[in-house]
């Protein structure tokens, strides 16, 4: 489905064909050299190989997938409960958006740590790790007695989370190295995005209504701890030659510039003008997700309802727009001489779409034409999910993928996600939480505004970094 026979056999790492013993490729021989490629870690990569059923690609995808899932439903378990944490603890909306955004310090700040992580070591180790700190940090949000001890657990949980999702995009370029077959992969991949978050409303809503909002996160965490002997037998993918060559020279240099690979991601205006549109989306998302319980509830749902009623709008038109929007793209992309335009244009205009409908549907007293115009505003927001995540680990060299994964996610979740909800409970707190709102639609407007002028200025064959 996502790649052919002689791609799925890069999975195993270790091309031995059966009736003759091939020497080494010099990818292998080199990581051989660096410890990693030991006959224990063979042996072990021979056992996950079996386990996966042969390698297939799409077993894969579909275990980081589900982890996806979890990571997403554990980020929203906050916003899902957030009215009734204000109501404990005697919180304003502007001291509540700190609370949502404390799980940004730790996502925010270990991102480009994790990016270099991911070249240089064992990544299914790197995705256990992540998955089982953040379901450690999950209970520990659930039991914490005050909001010191909150804020902590949920940088805890930023942290684990920063871990998996920056080291899975690479492990996921490594696998499939098409753009393409990594785009209808993503869609999957990215569906976790609205599946997972909307779990995160329906559950949190749920069980705090029944026990309290502590419970919630008790509830959340458990997944984590059974999946994470899954993730651990995972095949360890080689890094990429010219990634491990690109590597090579700059460890010759000693290494006396960490920073090196994030300037080099900084010099391509592709590169740069992806992660600008996103941070705009995301600021968009994130400052919708923070606050659509505290206006649903305004409308007057109950916890409960709101929790249901948006998670499932979330999950039905998050996961129709991941899916359809990456295969659609997908399908435009295939015949242009440039994809990478038609791709970022794509993303352009469903942001431009969705972002009228989210005006409209907050400026309406209608319970009913509310949850309509979002499930609307969602499909076309998610359709560019996809594309967008698939544009930015293939418009730079392979050696430079985990550095721009970092470089985004930390800007993405300290300019959208941190911002977002503070920006937005200020305004809710000095005008009203309507106008707050309406500005996650004009930062939707400015993420498509900005991916067409990306897509006309930035020259994608000539713009790689080399």
């Amino acid at each position: 489905m996502f790649i052919d026979s002689s791609t799925r056999e890069r999975v195993s790492g270790y091309r031995i064909k059966e009736q003759d013993a091939a020497p080494q490729s010099v990818c292998e021989s080199s990581q051989e050299e660096r410890g990693g490629g030991t006959v224990r870690e063979a042996q072990g990569n021979r056992v996950s190989n079996r386990i996966m059923n042969r390698h297939h690609p799409l077993i894969i995808v579909a275990v980081l997938t589900v982890v996806n899932i979890l990571n997403y439903l554990d980020r929203n378990l906050v916003q899902a409960v957030r009215p009734a944490i204000d109501a404990s603890w005697h919180l304003s909306q502007l001291q509540s958006g700190f609370f949502v955004s404390a799980f940004v310090i730790g996502y925010a700040l270990f991102s480009p740590v994790a990016g270099i992580l991911a070249h240089q070591s064992n990544r299914p180790r790197l995705l256990t790790a992540g998955l089982c700190l953040w379901s450690i940090c999950t209970v520990a949000t659930g039991v914490a007695p005050g909001p010191a001890p909150f804020v902590a657990a949920r940088i805890g949980v930023g942290i684990g989370e920063a871990l998996f999702v920056t080291v899975a995009a690479t492990y996921l370029r490594d696998l499939l190295v098409d753009p393409i077959r990594i785009t209808r992969a993503f869609s999957l991949f990215y569906a976790a995005i609205p599946v997972g978050s909307a779990l995160g409303y329906v559950v949190g809503g749920w069980v705090a209504n029944r026990a309290s909002w502590q419970a919630a996160f008790y509830v959340g965490a458990v997944p984590g701890f059974l999946l994470a002997p899954v993730v651990a037998l995972l095949p360890n993918l080689p890094n990429d030659c010219q990634s491990r060559s690109s590597k090579d020279s700059t460890d010759d240099q000693g290494m006396s510039n960490r920073l090196g690979p994030i300037k080099e991601v900084l010099r391509s205006r592709a590169a740069v003008g992806i992660i600008a549109g996103y941070v705009a989306n995301t600021f968009a998302l994130a400052g919708v997700a923070a606050n659509v319980s505290s206006h649903g509830t305004s409308l007057g749902y109950t916890l409960e309802q709101i929790g249901v009623l948006f998670g499932g709008t979330l999950v039905i038109a998050g996961f129709l727009g991941t899916i359809g929007g990456g295969w659609l793209c997908s399908f435009l992309a295939r015949a242009a001489l440039s994809r990478e335009v038609v791709m970022l244009r794509f993303c352009a205009v469903t942001a431009l779409v969705g972002a009228p409908l989210l005006v409209v549907g907050f400026e309406t007293s209608s319970r009913e034409l509310f949850i309509t115009l979002c499930f609307f505003a969602e499909l076309f927001i998610f359709a560019g999910t996809a594309p967008i995540n698939s544009l930015l680990v293939t418009v730079v060299p392979p050696h430079l993928v985990g550095a721009a994964q970092g470089l985004c996610i930390a800007s993405i979740n300290i300019l959208g996600s941190f911002l977002a909800p503070i920006v937005v409970g200020f305004v809710a707190d000095t005008v009203s939480l309507r106008w707050g709102l309406h500005l996650c639609a004009v930062a939707l407007v400015l993420s498509g505004v900005g991916w067409w002028a990306t897509s006309q200025r930035a020259t994608f064959g000539e713009d790689r970094i080399v």
